[in-house]
């Protein structure tokens, strides 16, 4: 929605803006040990570290020009340029990688314009971002986990989360100069915050939402101000002869950090103290450092695991009840640095589990990431026991890519098999299996179930096996991919998701006519890859 021009004295407005947004921002997770950390954006590289401490790059990459934590700290949400999964050469899209740089994916599907500015809302359920397309900007908003984002504001730019996650604040040109404007997400309405001369922009609410910090330059440089929203009271945090750019609160809402850049063109991460104003320096910047987020996070290096998909093996048609059936072998290893390990509980009147995915620190201790998905009790001539649900799909795809046809494969029960290993040793890889158990086979009365793949761990299962087959009895003759996907859903935490479709080039015939079963013919093997 395009904010509305009319400026004017709106306290009654503004005070019950200030109090819909105030609010706490989200706790930390008990037990975890944490630590204040820097996430600094310079010249197209990631730097994480301690404040006054050296920062480390992530693996390089091509960023943009901002970086933001995830609520929980575990995560970073960035946007970048040919990051792959079918990213258009050159075009900006929103990523989210973990702490430490592994695991980055795109959040989007493949669109028209750059994806840049985004941040998670406080709960970590939502993100807001600036999308730029046809020489304009507008805000919009997708799912956490990512998905086909929404408009919200169609004339806006520098979105930030109030922190109950019910108001935005952002930027707009609409009424002639960049102003700082709050809109609801509740009721779709627009209201300007400020009206001073000059241009005001990089808002950010403070931890309670009762302020809101900008960068203005009203008085020739750039400097920082403090808006008290219930009163419309405004007080000058910086008035350097340098500017001051990209404002961020502490993690304990008494300082403010920011970019600042002196008169000689040298930067450095800067701190000023709400109380008396006193500055600090945070740590010295590059000539191209452009913002940072400042967080208190979980610490401890991760040992994830890597579900790496193998190519589909050992193709066979069948017939059955009229229908033709292909099925085929299919593998999952596990070549992370630690164990994939899922817990299940559910209380005894409901009749999933919620799952949890439960990683090892380096160093010992461990660290739970909730609500990662369900397991239910399945029966079957195969096998009776729980499932994890939504880990792996099988698709038959047409040569541009649209899906054809898909399995019906119920779920999975992550297994050690002693016989089923990767040839080499692994970092990590344990002397013998330790994920044993059939996920409380023949229990389906049992209210928790633990299952996993270790390192070095094959994740084998047959043709037929339980789902483990596509229905191609309709599917004319020609060309196709056969894919084979894990963690689709992205819903488990790796190393990497890069390598989690693996496909055959295949061609159906039916040299017998469609009353007997088709031919299938491997022409291609594409590992890594969703289109062969």
């Amino acid at each position: 929605m395009r904010p509305s021009p009319t400026r004017g004295a709106a306290a009654a407005l503004v005070l019950l803006v200030a109090l819909a947004v105030a609010g706490s921002a989200p706790a930390g997770k008990a037990g975890d040990p944490r630590g204040a950390q820097l996430l600094v954006a310079d010249a197209g590289r990631l730097l994480v570290g301690a404040p006054h401490s050296r920062l480390a790059v992530l693996p390089r990459r091509s960023f943009e020009a901002w970086g933001a934590f995830s609520p929980d700290g575990t995560r970073i949400l960035a946007s970048g340029t040919n990051v792959g999964f079918g990213s258009p050469v050159g075009r900006v899209r929103l990523v989210v990688l973990n702490r430490d740089g592994t695991g980055i994916r795109p959040l989007t599907t493949a669109g028209a314009g750059d994806e840049v500015e985004g941040r998670w809302s406080p709960s970590g359920t939502r993100i807001a971002f600036t999308r730029r397309a046809d020489g304009g900007s507008e805000i919009a908003l997708l799912p956490g986990e990512g998905g086909e984002p929404r408009t919200v504001v169609a004339d806006g730019r520098q979105p930030a989360w109030a922190p109950n996650g019910r108001w935005l604040a952002y930027v707009s040109d609409a009424a002639g100069s960049p102003d700082v404007y709050l809109h609801s997400l509740r009721t779709g309405n627009d209201s300007p915050v400020t009206t001073d001369p000059g241009a005001e922009t990089s808002p950010v609410f403070s931890p309670t939402g009762a302020e809101l910090v900008y960068v203005t330059d009203a008085h020739g440089s750039r400097d920082l101000a403090l808006r008290t929203l219930a009163t419309g009271a405004t007080q000058p945090l910086t008035a350097d002869p340098g500017d001051e750019l990209a404002p961020i609160w502490s993690p304990d809402g008494s300082e403010v950090g920011f970019v600042a850049i002196a008169p000689d063109g040298t930067r450095q991460l800067r701190a000023v103290r709400l109380a008396h104003g006193e500055q600090r320096v945070l740590a010295s910047a590059g000539t191209r450092t452009t913002g940072f987020d400042w967080r208190v996070v979980p610490l401890g290096r991760e040992l994830l695991p890597d579900m790496v998909q193998r190519l589909p093996a050992n193709l066979v048609v069948t017939q059955w009840r009229g229908r033709f059936r292909l099925g085929f072998d299919s593998t999952v290893a596990n070549l992370g640095r630690g164990e994939l390990e899922v817990h299940g509980a559910r209380h005894p009147r409901v009749p999933t589990m919620h799952a949890s995915q439960i990683v090892t620190l380096d160093g010992g201790g461990t660290r739970t990431y909730a609500d990662i998905g369900f397991l239910r009790y399945f029966t079957s001539a195969e096998h009776n026991h729980w499932h994890f649900l939504g880990y792996e799909r099988y698709e038959l795809r047409r040569p541009d890519g649209s899906l054809l046809v898909r399995d019906r494969k119920a779920g999975f029960c992550f297994r050690d098999n002693a016989a089923r290993r990767v040839p080499r040793h692994l970092p990590g890889e344990p002397a013998a299996p330790v994920f044993v158990a059939s996920c409380r086979k023949n229990e389906p009365r049992a209210l928790t179930v633990t299952t996993g793949s270790s390192v070095g761990s094959l994740d084998w299962y047959p043709a037929f096996f339980h789902g483990q087959y596509l229905d191609v009895t309709n599917i004319p003759a020609g060309r196709y991919a056969l894919v084979h996907r894990v963690n689709y859903a992205f819903t488990l935490r790796e190393l990497s998701y890069a390598n989690n479709t693996a496909s055959l080039g295949i061609r159906i015939a039916w040299p017998n006519g469609r009353r007997s079963a088709p031919a299938v013919t491997v022409v291609r093997r594409c590992p890594g890859r969703d289109t062969c």
